[in-house]
Order: C-alpha cells, then sequence, then structure tokens
C-alpha cells in the first residue's frame, strides 16, 4: 500500500465523568490540505461505562464499546456516523485508513479499554482489527524534546535482551502486610531460541545480545542502551501489582499500598537470578540517554497493562511510560500473552517492517497472522510517528544506478561543486534543531513547539533579550564544553595548548575554559578539529569521515556554510595540499582576515591548489557567523542587491557545474537562504544544472509524502535535479565506495 494513498482518521477523548465522556474526530484524505471532522466546540458525548467493561467477556467487550462509543447499529451519533462514512469512502477510494486514538489528560481512565476489540460499524459480528487496511495505534503525547534518529533501514543497530531461565524459578513478591511474601512461580523461558528468532527477525547484523548468560541486568541493559541503539527488542516476564498477588493478602493494606497497581519488570539480578524492577524506575533512566530508541518492542506479559485493570494500572505499564520519555513506536502487550503467538507475532512484524518500514501498517499485516488466536488482541501499539516510518530504504528517489553513474562522470571530470551543510558536523556539535531547543529551555523562550526548535529564531530571541554578542558567544562555550565531555579520549592527546590541564568537570574551571573560548574565537575550531582528526584516523582503517571522502574527490571548488575548518583539514592531511581559504564578507562590522574581496584571477582553484569558499562565516572571525534570523535576513538584502562581490571563479562554478547539497535541513534557515542567494547571482543557470543532487535527511516531516517532497524541491531548485534520501554518512559513504 502507497503511504500516499491513506486517509488519516483520528478519535481523542477530551474528558468525562463517570460513564459520559466528550469526544471529537479528525478526518484527512491523502489529498487534502486540510482535515474535516467533529472539532472541541461540537464534541460528541459518547457513553462508555468502565466499570461494565471490565466484568464483561472478551466475546462481547468489543460490542459493548462500540455500542457506547459510538451508539448501536440502528442509532449511530454522530461520532459512529462520521466514521462509518470516512471507512466507506476511503474503502471506495482503495485507500488504507491510519486510525489512532489519543486520549486527554482528563479522560486518562479511558486509557485502559482494550481499543483493538472495536467492532466494525457496518458489520458488527466483525472486528475492526480484521480489516488489513486499519493501521491502528494509540497515541500518547511526549514533552521529552530529544530526537529519535531516522536512519536507513540496513542501518539501524539493535538491543536484544532476553530475561528469562531455561528452568523454572520463582520470584519473591511482597505482600502487603509486614513481611507478607510469597514466591511467585516464573514460566520457564527458552533463551537460546528467543535470541535466535530475535537474529533472525531483525533487519541488522548490528545487535547487541543480553540474557544468554545471566547478564540481562538493568545496569547492562543502560550500558548497551547508551552506546545508541535504534531498536530496543525486550522479552522478560512481566506483572501489575496487585493484580498477580495471590489470595491470603489484606484487601484493605493492598488499596493502601504505594505500590498497589504498580507495573513491573523482571529482570537479571548480578547473580543472574530474578529480580523485579519498577517500570517506572527502568524508564527514568532513559532521561539519561542522550539517543532514545526509535522502537521499543516488548514481549512482556502486560507491558501495557494487564487489559482489566483500572487507568493507573495502564498508564504505569512500561509500554505507555516508554512511549511518554519520548520513544516514538512502542509494541507491548495489553494482557499477558502467549508465547505461540508472540513467537508468530514478532517476526512477522520485522518481516513486514523489511519491507516498508512503516510501523502501522506492519503491525496490521503482524495481527493478521495471528487473527486465529485467543490473545490476538494484546499487541498494541504505541506511536507519535505520523507517517508511522520507523526507518527508511536510503537511496536515490528515482532508484537504479543512474544517478550514481552521472554523479561520478561529472566528478571525474571535475565539474561538480560540493555544498557543505551545518548536519555534516552534527555527529560532533549536535544539529541546529537540539542546539536552539536546549537553549530554549534555558533561556526561557517564549513560543511553543516546533518554533523552539529554529536556531535562527531562538538567537535572535536572545539578541534581543540579552544582547547581539550573547548568542555568538554562547555558541563558543556550547559547543566548546559539549566537545570536551562528550569526546575526553580524542581531546585527551590532541587539547590545545590554551586548555591544557583543566578539568571541564571542576565548575570553577569551566568558567575558565568558557572565558577562554570567548576570549580566543580560533579556539573552538581548534577543538574540533583535534576532535575530528583522531576520528578521521579511526575511520581510515575502515570508515568513512565526511570530509576526508569529499577531499578524496581532488574538485577544484569546495562550496561550505559550516563555520568551521574541517574540509582545508582534510584537504591538507589527505593530499598534503594547502588549499586556498576565502570568506564571502558579508557583514561590514566582521573581523575578517586573509580575505580577497576582489573579483581575483589567483581564487581560480583547481584539483592541485582547491579553493574552499566560506558562505556564511567562520567562528573564528567575530560577528562572520551568519547565525540570527537579522543575519540571514541582512544576507539575503545584501545579495539581492548585489553588494556583495563573488569571486568571478566561485560564481561561474555555482552557476554553470553540477552542484552536489549535502548535510541540509530542507525546511531550514541554511537551505532556504542558500538557493535564495544562488538564484540572485548575475547569469544564474539554475534551471538548466544538470544532475543536481540534494542528499536530504529523511526526518519525520519529511517522509510523509515523497511526491509533495519532489514539488517542493522543484520550485526551489527547478526540474533537473535527484534526491538522494538518507544521511550524509550513507551518502558519502556509497559515493565513495563507488568512487574508488
Amino acid at each position: 500500500m502507497n503511504s500516499a494513498k491513506v486517509t488519516e482518521l483520528e478519535l481523542e477523548l477530551l474528558n468525562g465523568d463517570g460513564d459520559s465522556w466528550l469526544a471529537v474526530a479528525r478526518a484527512t484524505a491523502p489529498d487534502a490540505d486540510e482535515p474535516r471532522g467533529i472539532s472541541g466546540p461540537d464534541a460528541v458525548e459518547v457513553h462508555v461505562d468502565l466499570d461494565e467493561l471490565l466484568d464483561t467477556p472478551d466475546e462481547d467487550y468489543g460490542a459493548v464499546l462500540t455500542d457506547g462509543l459510538f451508539g448501536p447499529p440502528d442509532e449511530l451519533n454522530r461520532l459512529g456516523q462520521f466514521f462509518l462514512t470516512e471507512l466507506q469512502l476511503a474503502q471506495r477510494n482503495q485507500r488504507a485508513v491510519r486510525l489512532r486514538v489519543a486520549v486527554g489528560p482528563r479522560a486518562e481512565r479511558m486509557h485502559g479499554v482494550r481499543w483493538e476489540l472495536l467492532r466494525d460499524l457496518a458489520h458488527r459480528e466483525r472486528y475492526l482489527m480484521e480489516n488489513s487496511q486499519v493501521f491502528f495505534s494509540r497515541y500518547l503525547d511526549s514533552t521529552d524534546a530529544r530526537t529519535a534518529s531516522l536512519r536507513s533501514w540496513g542501518s539501524l543497530r539493535a538491543l536484544v535482551v532476553v530475561a528469562g531461565w531455561q528452568e523454572q524459578k520463582n520470584l519473591t513478591v511482597k505482600g502487603a502486610a509486614p513481611g507478607a511474601t510469597r514466591n511467585v512461580p516464573l514460566t520457564p523461558t527458552a533463551v537460546d531460541d528467543e535470541i535466535a528468532r530475535a537474529r533472525a527477525s531483525l533487519p541488522t547484523r548490528d545487535v547487541i545480545v543480553l540474557g544468554a548468560e545471566g547478564n540481562a541486568t538493568v545496569n547492562r541493559v543502560f550500558e548497551a542502551l547508551g552506546t545508541g541503539v535504534d531498536v530496543l527488542y525486550l522479552v522478560c516476564h512481566g506483572y501489575i501489582q496487585p493484580r498477580s498477588w495471590v489470595e491470603g493478602f489484606d484487601p484493605d493494606r493492598v488499596a493502601r499500598d504505594p505500590d498497589a497497581g504498580d507495573a513491573r519488570l523482571v529482570l537479571h539480578n548480578d547473580q543472574g537470578e530474578p529480580v523485579s524492577v519498577r517500570a517506572r524506575d527502568f524508564t527514568m533512566r532513559f532521561q539519561g540517554l542522550r539517543k532514545l530508541p526509535r522502537l521499543a518492542v516488548l514481549v512482556s506479559c502486560q507491558s501495557a497493562g494487564d487489559g482489566v485493570s483500572s487507568d493507573r494500572g495502564a498508564l504505569a505499564a512500561l509500554g505507555p511510560q516508554l512511549a511518554r520519555e519520548g520513544v516514538p513506536a512502542v509494541v507491548a502487550m495489553q494482557a499477558n500473552v502467549r508465547q505461540a503467538t508472540a513467537a508468530t507475532f514478532v517476526p512477522k512484524l520485522f518481516q513486514e517492517l523489511m519491507q516498508h518500514q512503516v510501523v502501522d501498517m506492519a503491525f496490521a499485516a503482524a495481527r493478521q497472522a495471528v487473527r486465529a488466536a485467543p490473545d490476538w488482541w494484546v499487541p498494541v501499539l504505541f506511536t507519535r510517528l505520523r507517517s508511522g516510518r520507523v526507518a527508511y530504504p536510503a537511496g536515490f528517489v528515482t532508484g537504479g544506478d543512474e544517478p550514481w553513474t552521472a554523479l561520478i562522470d561529472n566528478i571525474r571530470q571535475g565539474v561538480v561543486t560540493p555544498v557543505l551543510g551545518p548536519r555534516l558536523t552534527a555527529p560532533y556539535v549536535g544539529t541546529h534543531r537540539d542546539i536552539a531547543r536546549e537553549w530554549a529551555r534555558t533561556f526561557e523562550y517564549p513560543l511553543e513547539p516546533p518554533f523552539d526548535s529554529d536556531l535562527p529564531q531562538v538567537t535572535q530571541y536572545l539578541a534581543k533579550k540579552r544582547g547581539p554578542l550573547f548568542p555568538r558567544n554562547r555558541l563558543r562555550t556550547f559547543v566548546g564544553v559539549r566537545l570536551l565531555k562528550t569526546f575526553p579520549d580524542e581531546l585527551k592527546e590532541n587539547m590545545p595548548e590554551r586548555l591544557e590541564g583543566l578539568d571541564v568537570d571542576v565548575e570553577d574551571e569551566r568558567i575558565t575554559i568558557e572565558r577562554r573560548l570567548i576570549d580566543h574565537p580560533a579556539l573552538l575550531d581548534e577543538l574540533l578539529s583535534a576532535v575530528v582528526r583522531v576520528r578521521r584516523a579511526a575511520a581510515a582503517s575502515g570508515g568513512h569521515e565526511s570530509h576526508s571522502v569529499l577531499a578524496r574527490l581532488r574538485l577544484p571548488l569546495y562550496l561550505t556554510t559550516q563555520p568551521w575548518s574541517l574540509l582545508p583539514d582534510a584537504l591538507r592531511e589527505e593530499h598534503e595540499l594547502d588549499p586556498t581559504v576565502a570568506y564571502l564578507p558579508w557583514r561590514d562590522d566582521a573581523e575578517w582576515e586573509e580575505i580577497d574581496t576582489a573579483d581575483d584571477a589567483e581564487l581560480r582553484g583547481t584539483a592541485e591548489d582547491p579553493l574552499v569558499y566560506h558562505l556564511f562565516g567562520h567562528v573564528k572571525y567575530r560577528n562572520s557567523v551568519v547565525l540570527t534570523e537579522d543575519d540571514y535576513f541582512e544576507f539575503l538584502f545584501r545579495g539581492g542587491d548585489n553588494k556583495l562581490t563573488v569571486p568571478r571563479q566561485v560564481r561561474s562554478r555555482i552557476v554553470e557545474s553540477s552542484l552536489l547539497l549535502l548535510g541540509f535541513g530542507i525546511d531550514e534557515w541554511p537551505f532556504r537562504v542558500l538557493f535564495r542567494f544562488i538564484r540572485s547571482l548575475p547569469r544564474s543557470r539554475v534551471e538548466g544544472l544538470s544532475n543536481l543532487a540534494v542528499q536530504v535527511d529523511p526526518e519525520e516531516s519529511t517522509t510523509r509524502n515523497a511526491q509533495r517532497l519532489r514539488d517542493y524541491l522543484g520550485m526551489q531548485l527547478g526540474s533537473n535535479f535527484d534526491i538522494y534520501w538518507g544521511t550524509a554518512e550513507e551518502f558519502l559513504a556509497e559515493l565513495a565506495g563507488r568512487y574508488r
């Protein structure tokens, strides 16, 4: 199913009291610009008695829920009529339906509902989820600002945790009464079989495995997660207190016990024996991770609730807690799941993901594979991904080798000009969005998401609030301290002289470090160069450092919007060249040095004497970095008025060679301003550029509709361009292999 042919259908529960709840709904057709539906002022009052549902047998549960929510078959309420119309319209147009249920903070008791048992509105004897073209998920909001990176399917890193025992074990469970305990038997787990199944199901060979040696401890799990993991696959016992407690416990004490309704998972202790871990304690440790998994698959009983408890049990479970912590897609179990069901469901889920990487579509197919099982409804999907995409297939959108052939032929002829964007250095200094979000939190930026992730807007606010020098100085101190903390080993032997002997963890010395970074503008550039120099040496033995790959192409001109010296460094180390470095003087009050602003024949650029031309300034020259909104506007105004003197060689290469854009966010300021600047150049022939290649980071905002992305880029770039869908690192690694 083409993701462009999916109708988005959302149901949201706003608030309620007792058995009455207010509901709204939205539907967005694939060709519609705006949703239609039932908005807040026209919210529909629905009647769902949760106490009645708790006592309803599984076979009748869906009918009772559907009648309460949408009305009986012959008396549909407005919500039911809206859903029936949208579902039938999608079916007539051969569209799938991406159905989401969201529960507002004033309706949290509805989290415990088994939404997967909803009945088909047109055929009440059937379950809605029997329809393979209904991609259902539950939406849980998260306040976490960390980005769970989107990577290509083949490059995912996975962590497999199987906390089990080949023989039966007993877990000691504490009761509510003082000193009351009882040993609860744990079903044996075929640990080796589970690990083998996980390895066979996962799409990558880059897998960390815990559990075979009784080492699935909390500390080991988070040591592995700390290395950067895209997929967490967890197999363990789980339960919710006090539902799993045996008879004989005092019910009055249970009601007063602060742990009542608490979710637990059973992992290994240091001796390999079972230990009960609170789900909330486990989840809190995710706050210390720099990178969150994009997908968590929890093959653990009651990891999405126990299927019968109140809202506290449902929300306390591990699955929804991970979703709220910021993991974009979580597969969990809302009751006890049979091993046979999990053994079929999970491999089918990953098999489908390998085909199209869309998690709710894969989940629907996996549900079909276990439809005959009595617990088919137990697996649950929580996701905040609008597109449902957990990964992507790297490569040129058009497919085939033709774009590569044309690009490499042009490189060999020397008629390609790389244009370097800020994301090439994201592994070291962070993305513009990450920096903006952190500064927005630190300095109480007044605008809500997504504006708090726009670096020019955030720095504009800081410039007005703290003065024009503040964001520039903050860039130096923030990135400098991050490098010192993140790459201590790389800097141990390469620390710039001005920082030798200082400990960044000591607050007094941190102040000294920040002052030195401000007083010596070139110091930050030296720090970054030292880190990348070590990484470049390590990559030479079997990896690809981005700037080194570009240096090996031996091209005459490199354009960069980066404020760093990494490309000249790479050219010197790869070829022992001394490249010419020049800067576009977009601002009069910057401390430009070693710069020739004339249209000078010396700035010609050749394979033996390449030219690196900085468009947006350099961190070592005060006031030269294009950073705030005002900076970008001034750059555009001066360029549009032809007040920026661009050397003839640079101008002619820009408008006559094939451009290779790397490391840009297509919806971010550097990309938009760069292309408006190129279009302002005299004799510009952007429309006629041959084999213009654009590497696009396939983030959530750019993966919902590939055709719309192409249309947008067509408006920006003209008609003759190729899109490479993948990270800059993936593009350059493939380019290095093909070029070699």
